[in-house]
């Protein structure tokens, strides 16, 4: 009995003990694969200061080269707030399982480092920006002073067009009209730039007699393009009592003001000139009948441009056809005269003058331009006349007057 007894208490205590063995084997089991856990973390995290060893030496030898790398290595400011966590928690050390951090470190690492020289390539750049841009001021500076002087050398040339053209409106051209024994008249036609359908007619009366002329009258015949502007109240087969007297061998001048519709075509107006001639017998009535002519130039008045404008506007396309004519030597003597002769006729004003040709230029009351080029033929055996203008009848029309006074 007491062996059996004996034989239970060894049972039971190997039961016991094989029970706490199992225990802890089961425990050897449950804390293996965590020991080999915590064996690889160790392991990532040697891994992981070896790396952070290798960047930091990196970064040393990188800061060496330039002061502010340190600094900015330090300060993970610049980069974006994913990098800026991963390089906190990797500079940390009590976070052991922050195994892909290092790639994240040394991705960001350099960037870092190498943000430095991009300020100062930057400031080198913005340097090199404010030269380009002092430079890029003188150059326009000089450029707009070129351009006053350009304009200045411009107004220069206007002014002495101008000056041209008063020289040319001082020598005016007085058109015959008609004349008898005792008296004489002549026209000169000008217009106003102002007045866009009037054109003024200065006729000159001349006495060539010893006797007093009074009661001057003129009549004038409207056409339907063309009418005498009349005081209030007159009718229009009336006509105009001209303000003065003759004395003898005396002249006197009277403006008559027209106004026109079309001026692209020449026109002739019929009138008749009544007085009255004191004589040592009494007073006798005569009358003198005249023609006014208005040729294209009478709307024409000389307009001074430079010659940059001037070949801008050859270059426009606005203009029509050249019309030309060429004068023989026979009705020119010179160039000089020539060029003098449709300037004052057809009241141009001069833009260039070279030694063998001449450019000029005048605008109607209708704002069209007048463009014409005069140059001695190569064989100087005459002068060429070409004109350009805003209207090809206008143009024509004005060619056709040279063969008149030339």
């Amino acid at each position: 009995v007491k062996l059996r007894k004996k034989k239970k208490k060894k049972e039971k205590e190997s039961t016991k003990d094989g029970k706490k063995k199992r225990k802890k084997r089961k425990e050897a089991v449950e804390e293996e694969p965590m020991l080999d856990l915590v064996e690889v973390d160790e392991a990532a995290v040697v891994a992981a200061a070896a790396a952070e060893t290798t960047t930091k030496k990196k970064k040393i030898k990188k800061s060496k080269k330039t002061a502010d790398a340190e600094a900015v290595a330090a300060d993970p400011a610049p980069t974006s707030t994913g990098d800026m966590d991963d390089l906190a928690f990797w500079l940390s050390s009590d976070a052991p399982a922050a195994a892909p951090a290092p790639a994240a470190a040394t991705v960001a690492s350099p960037s870092l480092a190498a943000s430095p020289p991009v300020e100062e390539k930057k400031k080198k750049k913005s340097k090199k920006g404010e030269k380009e841009e002092k430079g890029k001021k003188k150059k326009k500076s000089k450029a707009a002073a070129e351009e006053a002087a350009s304009d200045q050398a411009a107004l220069a040339e206007v002014a002495g067009s101008m000056q041209a053209a008063r020289q040319q409106q001082a020598v005016a051209v007085y058109t015959p009209l008609g004349k008898d024994k005792t008296i004489e008249l002549s026209c000169q036609m000008r217009c106003v730039a102002q007045q866009r359908n009037q054109v003024i007619a200065s006729v000159m009366f001349q006495n060539h007699s010893e006797q007093q002329i009074t009661n001057l009258e003129l009549t004038v015949l409207d056409s339907l393009n063309t009418k005498l502007i009349r005081p209030m109240g007159s009718k229009a087969h009336e006509g105009i009592k001209v303000p003065f007297q003759l004395l003898p061998n005396s002249a006197n001048e009277a403006q008559f003001a027209f106004t026109v519709e079309s001026i692209i075509v020449p026109q002739k107006l019929r009138g008749t000139l009544t007085y009255m001639m004191q004589t040592a017998e009494g007073a006798t009535s005569e009358k003198v009948d005249f023609k006014i002519p208005m040729p294209c130039s009478s709307f024409v008045f000389p307009m001074p441009i430079t010659s940059t404008n001037f070949a801008d506007l050859l270059a426009s396309g606005e203009l029509c056809d050249a019309k030309s004519i060429k004068l023989p030597r026979a009705k020119t003597p010179d160039f000089a005269t020539a060029l003098t002769a449709i300037c004052n006729n057809l009241h141009l004003a001069f833009v260039e003058i070279l030694e063998d040709s001449a450019s000029l230029h005048g605008c109607s009351i209708q704002q069209q331009h007048v463009c014409m080029l005069v140059k001695e033929t190569p064989d100087r055996a005459g002068v060429s006349v070409n004109c350009k203008s805003s209207d090809a009848s206008l143009a024509s029309n004005i060619i056709d007057e040279i063969r008149s006074f030339v």
